[in-house]
């Protein structure tokens, strides 16, 4: 047996170590196309003409156990958009003068503007559903950080924006329907449904900023 100097074992494991970590990495990254994933099927499932409760979308905001988690970092994710729209939100979501329910009815009337940065579009007269729609399926093909990002917009677009006049049941007063609350008010909520979808509200556009930032530094994706 070729006897090996201390010098050569220690090579020798660095080059083992290296191997080891670029067969890991390349493990990682996944070329398949998004659409196959259930990440994908799950968003096709929420249809905004049909009833949508709480427990249907919680995979949306399964990593925030709680208010502080939705706010830790908030204010970075804020960041990469340069604009008036996300100082005036930041100012809005961090004010201890504004009571949630006020907070709700401001975040939600300024969200279709807020998704339109985030994609870096400017949506026409289709309808948000159907721009937000047109704007990520042509992108969408294989898995990366950019196309998750769009899967999780396009999934909360359809939920703020649903059609609430078409369910059948008593509409879930924990889920920010815009266009419900516009229409019909938010005075007649409980604290507990209000303390629920502020929750709910702030996990989406937190959710909306991760994705706009990914959707914006793809080149690096």
């Amino acid at each position: 047996m070729q006897n090996l100097s201390i010098f050569d074992i220690n090579i020798s494991s660095k080059l083992t170590g290296i191997f080891e970590q670029l067969q890991s990495t390349l493990r990682k990254f996944d070329f398949s196309d998004i659409k196959e994933k259930e990440l994908y099927s799950k968003v096709q499932s929420i249809n905004p003409k049909q009833d949508i409760v709480l427990e249907d979308i919680e995979w949306l905001y399964e990593d925030y156990e709680k208010l502080s988690d939705v706010f830790d970092g908030l204010d970075s994710d804020f960041s990469f958009l340069d604009s008036e729209l996300a100082n005036y939100l930041k100012k809005i979501i961090y004010s201890r003068n504004i009571a949630k329910r006020e907070k709700i009815v401001i975040l939600i009337s300024h969200i279709e503007k807020l998704i339109e940065e985030c994609l870096d579009e400017s949506f026409g007269k289709s309808g948000i559903k159907q721009e937000v729609k047109n704007a990520i399926n042509s992108k969408l093909d294989k898995v990366t950080g950019a196309n998750i990002g769009r899967c999780y917009i396009l999934a909360i677009t359809n939920i703020v924006f649903a059609r609430t006049d078409a369910f059948n049941d008593e509409i879930d007063k924990r889920i920010p329907f815009r266009n419900h609350i516009l229409h019909n008010g938010i005075y007649q909520y409980s604290d507990s449904e209000i303390s629920q979808m502020y929750f709910v509200l702030l996990s989406f556009i937190k959710n909306i900023l991760i994705g706009g930032w990914a959707n914006k530094y793809e080149a690096f994706d």
